[in-house]
């Protein structure tokens, strides 16, 4: 065995693992990524660790004769202390929705959860208890879909309408989802999981309880009078508010995502030669992990071509050189933003923030503001709601729209899948499939991620002119 930790590292089924031999037996410890180069530093550590305890004669696999059933809280301290892992945002989730269903089955405050055992909190009839009694709980519903109800289409206590029991089934898996991330096989692993010399009695029932089925969600894109109003009103943002207007044009145009439309700088954008053969290079947005952003979601790498106007816009209303969304709020920038963004002045290497005199001032600026990417998607919302937009989502529906015009375009849900970022095909399916009929493609799937949807609409245009002729 190679002794350099990058060189030991293996990728199976997406995942990176770390190789050791030791006495004869190869260890392979997983680096919960699918980044390499987050793998390549996981691994150093990992390689660290397991050489001190090589020099302290304890191997691998260390022997322990009893292992202590914990409480909530070492629990929690353990699992946010691991070396590999989620993000700690993503962590902190996971242990919240797990006390979220310790207190709500043990009907205890959350300082009480953190003195309990964890067989209590994850015992063998948690799960079941907790489902029943969210089964039976309407929904909690923003004011737009208040006043959109009628009376006889509410929900009240123990009856639910069958929109509703299905908005709650999927509410329940994703709070087990998370629930269970805290005990995911990474965190038990024996030889390096953190809670590798904890005893979980009930583990196995927690983590295998069946989840109530429900109806997958339906993708319904907006109508035709819902994006006419969004479209009438853009030639006034884009005087009021460029930031808010790029950041609306870069949803429709090329499906990003908001913390993707707040991070995406200029240097990402190459110029490539068309595949109709044409002579003028198109624009395109190449989105990947850099020293100063850990990447798109699921840290998938991809390429989308930037549509002719949206880059246009982009080059009239630039006001730096790294970001393509402007800096500045705009006229819509209101006092106590302007106060609150004057009490800091740049952002530090790591967290937080630099605080400035109070008698100092700064531009009102996205980017020395607390609020950051979520300052764009925040005053991207209000605008909406402002010109008559009734759905919950706000600029992300942006994006959902592009999708939905990628798949009924073309048909191609694979072209979809890469132009929208997503990891796997189902996700794409799920939101998608039932916009159009099944496309049967020739070929081996390779075939089809290589096809251009703006090549198949262009082929579909010269066919419709040779009929018309």
């Amino acid at each position: 065995m190679r002794q350099d930790a990058t060189k030991n590292i293996i990728k199976q089924c997406g995942r990176y693992y770390l190789c050791k031999m030791y006495n004869g037996v190869r260890h392979k410890v997983d680096l919960c990524t699918q980044n390499k180069r987050q793998a390549e530093v996981q691994a150093r550590i990992e390689w660290a660790t397991i050489l001190e305890q090589e020099r302290g004669g304890e191997g691998i696999v260390k022997k322990r004769t009893a292992k202590k059933i914990p409480t909530y809280k070492e629990i929690e301290t353990a699992y946010l202390a691991a070396g590999t892992g989620p993000l700690p945002a993503s962590r902190k989730s996971n242990l919240r929705e797990l006390r979220k269903i310790g207190r709500e089955v043990l009907g205890i405050t959350d300082k009480e959860v953190e003195t309990k055992s964890i067989d209590e909190i994850i015992g063998r009839d948690t799960l079941s208890k907790w489902i029943k009694m969210r089964k039976d709980i309407p929904p909690p519903l923003s004011k737009v879909e208040l006043a959109d109800r009628k009376p006889h289409e509410m929900s009240s206590p123990g009856n639910l309408t069958p929109l509703d029991q299905n908005r709650v089934l999927t509410t329940i898996e994703g709070y087990v989802k998370h629930a269970r991330g805290v005990f995911a096989e990474a965190t038990m692993d024996k030889n390096y999981g953190c809670h590798r010399d904890f005893q979980i009695t009930h583990l196995e029932a927690f983590m295998t309880y069946p989840l109530p089925k429900y109806e997958a969600r339906v993708y319904s894109p907006p109508s035709k009078e819902e994006i006419q109003c969004v479209l009438d009103g853009l030639p006034k943002l884009e005087q009021e508010s460029p930031a808010v207007y790029i950041a609306i044009m870069l949803g429709i145009g090329c499906g990003l995502r908001r913390g993707e439309i707040m991070h995406a700088r200029w240097d990402m954008i190459k110029w490539v030669d068309p595949e109709d053969g044409t002579t003028d290079k198109i624009p395109v947005l190449h989105l990947g992990a850099t020293h100063q952003w850990r990447g798109t979601k699921g840290k998938k790498e991809r390429r989308g071509e930037i549509p002719s106007s949206v880059y246009q816009k982009l080059i009239e209303h630039k006001d730096n050189d790294e970001f393509l969304v402007p800096n500045k709020r705009g006229k819509n920038a209101t006092l106590r933003r302007a106060k609150k963004q004057a009490r800091f002045k740049g952002r530090t290497k790591n967290r937080g923030l630099i605080p400035v005199a109070k008698n100092e001032t700064t531009p009102t600026s996205y980017r020395t503001s607390t609020s950051g990417t979520y300052g764009v998607a925040c005053d991207c919302g209000k605008w909406l709601v402002s010109v008559g937009w009734k759905r919950s989502q706000k600029l992300h529906e942006m994006r959902k729209y592009f999708g939905a015009i990628v798949v009924t375009s073309t048909g191609n849900m694979f072209a979809a899948k890469e132009l929208l970022g997503h990891a796997d095909i189902r996700t794409t399916q799920a939101s998608y499939t039932g916009l159009i009929e099944r496309v049967k493609h020739s070929g081996s799937v390779d075939a089809v991620l290589k096809q251009s949807p703006r090549k198949e609409i262009e082929a579909r245009n010269r066919k419709a002119r040779k009929r018309a002729a």
